[in-house]
């Protein structure tokens, strides 16, 4: 097990990237009770995560194409679980805020409320595609890309500036 492990995660070996991983999910969905699906969100992540740490740490992908390559995985799974979960998560939405809002027109007023939150969920998720979604979730993944070398940007500078500083005052 060991073996097949290390080979995984040193990204020698794709079929055991694949092995590894699907060993890993079947422990998840065991220990925990997670369905299949969440339980392969999960091992691939942490498979993948440790692959990127070790080639990182063994110099062979630079810390930025690291990150880059976290951001576009995490997007990933992002989409598949918005595709999965979204649903449900307006009809819940939309039915506890019809409640709350009717809520205050009474008790009548609260049942009335959900059942308009309900048609208000079923209109949404009539136009909540899987395109629609990987398009919000591309959008997301450019942006945490542009925050991380803003960021980056950002604290170089400010590290700069600071040694700067550190110079004029002990040079002076």
């Amino acid at each position: 097990m060991s073996d097949i492990a290390e080979r995984a995660i040193k990204g020698e070996d794709k079929n055991a990237f694949d092995t590894f991983r699907k060993i890993l999910a079947l422990g998840i969905g065991l220990t925990t009770g997670e369905d299949g699906g969440e339980a392969a969100l999960q091992a691939d992540k942490a498979v993948f995560q440790k692959t990127v740490e070790c080639a990182v740490g063994t110099g062979e992908l630079s810390v930025d194409v690291a990150v880059d390559s976290w951001i576009d995985r995490c997007a990933c799974h992002l989409s598949e679980i918005l595709n999965e979960k979204l649903p449900s998560i307006v009809e819940t939405g939309c039915k506890a805020a019809g409640g709350w809002i009717g809520s205050f027109f009474g008790p009548a007023g609260t049942i009335t409320g959900i059942q308009i939150g309900e048609k208000a969920a079923a209109f949404l998720n009539t136009n909540i595609t899987p395109e629609l979604i990987d398009t919000g979730v591309q959008k997301m993944k450019h942006y945490a890309k542009e925050v991380y070398k803003k960021g980056k940007d950002f604290i170089k500078k400010g590290v700069a500036k600071g040694i700067g500083w550190i110079k004029k005052k002990i040079c002076s």
